[in-house]
């Protein structure tokens, strides 16, 4: 399904930091697609360039990264409704091979950058060199974490007469 020109945000819109983490994101993707390939037995040069379908990439790179999350612990596509990386993977090929039907690589680049969006730490690749997943957190536990902060910090700040 593709983007209408409706749904298209425009890039001026985007913060600096989230083009940033865009960025950082899509650099990691293209490496891990990269060390698939030579994985894979290839040895690209640019004399030898190993050439690969546009929607293809964009699984790779959006299949690769959901692979990365796992690694980390990370289940953000799980509970939003995703398969595995690997069932991923494993469904693609045979749709190709049973079919002839190459993955809709944009459809899944666009899913993995929404939770990216909405459900990570934008600087957390840039800042810790890894992916930080953020969690919701109710209000009862919030005011607890923020009451027990200013506690400790009254306390270690010798400002507490017991």
């Amino acid at each position: 399904m593709a983007p209408t020109s409706s749904s298209i945000v425009p890039i001026q819109q985007f913060s600096d930091s989230l083009l940033r983490a865009i960025a950082a994101e899509a650099e990691a993707d293209a490496d891990r697609v990269a060390l698939l390939v030579r994985e894979m037995g290839y040895d690209p040069s640019p004399s030898k360039p190993v050439i690969m379908d546009r929607e293809l990439l964009l699984f790779f790179g959006a299949a690769l990264r959901l692979y990365s999350w796992e690694k980390a612990g990370i289940a953000t596509h799980r509970d939003r409704g995703l398969p595995p990386a690997s069932d991923l993977f494993t469904n693609a090929a045979r749709a190709l091979v049973e079919e002839g039907k190459k993955p809709n690589g944009s459809e899944l680049g666009i899913l993995v950058m929404k939770m990216f969006v909405e459900d990570f730490a934008w600087n957390g690749r840039l800042d810790l060199g890894a992916p930080v997943a953020l969690d919701s957190l109710d209000e009862d536990t919030a005011v607890d974490a923020l009451a027990e902060l200013l506690w400790n910090r009254r306390t270690a700040k010798g400002e507490c007469q017991e």
